[in-house]
């Protein structure tokens, strides 16, 4: 059922999840804080997202989160404040999220994931993380996540069309 990830552009969890949507071919976009800046320097151009008129990566978060039919939350070990900021912002616009937990197995989250996306009906994604989570390791973890995702709905779904 999903046609189109969103997500703000920053490194790991989020740019992982826009790499998967672009590889196996799915919609892609979202909102990025105002200068397309990150905590690694610049959102490359490649990502084509939206600027918020503030520099407060709060903004942009909680337009991904109205933006979407409902958020997955990336998290390595243990949950932190920003889940706090995704419960908010997700009770404020009635929207579902689901925490992913890293550190499980790639498998079995996908097939978690799968059930939340298809009960929730699920077209457009927004994927996040908190900052503490932006490294390589995590990055790779999310796109394997997400890649096993997509190409299920790729196979599955291939006869029916999405218009944004």
């Amino acid at each position: 059922m999903v046609r189109k990830i969103i997500s703000g552009g920053q490194p790991g969890c989020e740019r992982a999840a826009l790499d998967a949507a672009m590889k196996n071919g799915f919609k892609t976009g979202g909102w990025c804080v105002r200068g397309k800046r990150c905590v690694d320097g610049a959102i490359p151009p490649r990502y084509e997202l939206k600027e918020t008129a503030s520099t407060e990566p709060a903004q942009k978060t909680e337009l991904n989160i109205r933006d979407a039919n409902g958020t997955l939350v990336f998290y390595e070990g243990k949950q932190n404040g920003f889940t706090h900021i995704i419960n908010e912002y997700s009770v404020k616009h009635k929207k579902p999220y689901l925490l992913v937990n890293l550190q499980n197995d790639a498998v079995e989250e996908k097939e978690i994931i799968k059930v939340w996306t298809d009960a929730n009906k699920i077209i457009t994604l927004n994927v996040t993380g908190s900052e503490e989570n932006y490294n390589e390791e995590n990055y790779k973890r999310t796109l394997t996540i997400l890649n096993k995702l997509l190409v299920d709905y790729k196979i599955n779904d291939a006869e029916e069309e999405y218009n944004d």
